[in-house]
């Protein structure tokens, strides 16, 4: 099973507030603190250890490839950063396949009817 944390990124009431694809791929990440002995990696590597980030829950994979350190709430807020994340669950194969689907049905519907 996957770690459990006690602080979602997401919740339930968010649902209405992002699309259903975009609050399922975040749903399926929890907060980690930067660790420098691991994380210490490209864009990475000036951040202080404890830095607040996301990790796949599923994974947890190195900095970049799982686990992600925004260097701020509007980096966090950016598209590109979105769409990372969405990309690392729908591409992670430790993410069950039905989630993985959901999220590729989501986008797809999204897009067909002209949405971002």
């Amino acid at each position: 099973p996957p770690p459990r944390s006690s602080s979602p990124l997401v919740r339930d009431e968010d649902r209405g507030l992002i699309p259903s694809h975009l609050h399922l791929s975040l749903s399926q990440f929890v907060p980690v603190p930067f660790d420098p002995s691991e994380d210490r990696v490209g864009c990475y590597k000036s951040r202080p250890g404890g830095f607040p980030g996301l990790a796949c829950r599923w994974c947890r994979g190195p900095a970049g490839a799982g686990r992600y350190f925004p260097a701020s709430e509007a980096g966090l807020a950016q598209t590109t950063t979105s769409q990372t994340l969405m990309n690392h669950v729908r591409n992670c194969c430790m993410v069950p396949q039905e989630i993985r689907q959901k999220i590729n049905e989501g986008r797809t519907a999204r897009g067909s009817s002209g949405g971002q």
